[in-house]
């Protein structure tokens, strides 16, 4: 894949994620970075701030798995 192709694919994905998740472009951005990057993501953030739905959102969207682990 090709810089353009991979710049629209993000583009893509973020547009798909903010339709549902509202607010928290720079932590997606953030979140698709460590992906690629081929790192681990850990989300801090105070509770009931959609943490877990993001994770899950991004699983989806990826067709990554997805496992909760507190």
């Amino acid at each position: 894949m090709n810089i353009p192709d991979a710049a629209r694919l993000s583009q893509s994905l973020l547009t798909k994620l903010q339709q549902v998740i509202v607010g928290k472009e720079h932590v997606l951005q953030q979140i698709l970075l460590g992906l690629y990057g081929g790192g681990n993501i850990l989300l801090e953030d105070f509770p009931g701030l959609a943490k877990t739905l993001i994770a899950r959102l991004i699983a989806q969207v990826t067709g990554l798995e997805f496992k909760r682990i507190q």
